[in-house]
């Protein structure tokens, strides 16, 4: 004999809290950082990644370590535009951890605006790859766009000025006959 009630029957298609019925808003979805690990990905078999030569390893390290965040928090205009595109894109990913007042003087909306701009500007000369330091561009205003989401407070507002610039500066780069490129060189601009 049983004590308590008998056990009832849960349909499959009882209603879950957790999944949602609606698409998520694109403001309701945090970006995530840069990373390199998706550029490339093997869809047959895995094979091991080979150990990288003792230069290879010191390489980002060494990038990340001379990488100065005060040459992006005290240039503005074109001065800020040559810093970013000579720039390494180790060095333009570290941006992505600023926080405090080195975050407001990197990416407050007057900063990013300028980028924005240098943006289109250089997209139609845009050759497909790093030459033009376009993918520097493009990954700082995603740093830019990281680091104001998780400190708008402190990065300052965002208004309608840097939202045309940026339509401007995406429009014209999707406008480049080479910004469809296949390849690693464009794919390092789209990552």
């Amino acid at each position: 004999q049983h004590a308590g009630p008998p056990p009832v029957a849960q349909s499959v298609t009882a209603p879950s809290e957790h999944v949602g019925r609606e698409r998520l808003t694109a403001s309701s979805i945090p970006p995530l950082a840069a990373s390199k690990d998706a550029l490339k990905q093997s869809y047959g078999q895995q094979e091991e990644p080979a150990e990288p030569r003792t230069a290879d390893r010191r390489k980002p390290t060494a990038a990340a370590a001379a990488c100065d965040v005060s040459a992006f928090t005290t240039r503005t205009g074109g001065a800020l535009v040559r810093q970013i595109k000579s720039a390494t894109t180790d060095c333009v990913n570290t941006l992505f951890n600023l926080t405090g007042s080195d975050a407001h003087q990197a990416f407050r909306e007057a900063q990013m605006t300028t980028v924005a701009h240098a943006l289109r500007d250089g997209s139609a000369s845009y050759p497909g790859n790093a030459g033009t330091g376009m993918p520097q561009l493009v990954l700082y205003l995603r740093a830019g766009y990281y680091v104001h989401y998780y400190n708008a407070s402190t990065v300052g507002g965002y208004g309608s000025t840097l939202q045309t610039a940026i339509r401007a500066g995406l429009d014209a780069f999707f406008a480049s006959p080479h910004s469809r490129d296949v390849g690693d060189a464009n794919g390092e601009t789209l990552a």
